[in-house]
């Protein structure tokens, strides 16, 4: 998925050849260091960032449904948990996506973990 959302961005900016390049590469680390910022401004490529950032959402929304779509067991998983579980996207480094989680509590201590709550939305609309 990281490889479809950073090329998405490409496109996005309007450089089919980056999003190619991006498609290309081997692991998900080099998608995203592909698609980040100092590569785009390297290669003097503008994303628009307030258009990037009101639609990264649907981008990743619409890439989790496919993901569960093609791989229905997933979904099934997911929907025997007990009705209304929070889902984590747990990231040392990812604050946007990801989050760090207090054990003890539950409670998001950092982090905005906008990828399990997209996760929830889809396991539990």
């Amino acid at each position: 998925m990281e490889h479809a959302f950073h090329a998405a961005k490409a496109l996005m900016a309007g450089s089919e050849e980056l999003a190619e390049e991006i498609r290309g590469v081997p692991t998900p680390q080099e998608a995203k260091t592909l698609g980040g910022r100092k590569t785009l401004e390297a290669r003097r490529i503008r994303l628009n960032l307030e258009k990037w950032e009101s639609c990264r959402e649907d981008v990743m929304r619409g890439l989790l449904k496919n993901r569960f779509d093609r791989h229905p067991d997933l979904m099934i998983a997911c929907r025997a948990l007990p009705a209304n579980t929070k889902f984590f996207h747990y990231s040392l480094r990812n604050r946007i996506w990801g989050c760090h989680v207090d054990h003890e509590t539950g409670q998001v201590k950092k982090g905005l973990n906008k990828m399990g709550i997209l996760i929830g939305e889809l396991v539990w609309a």
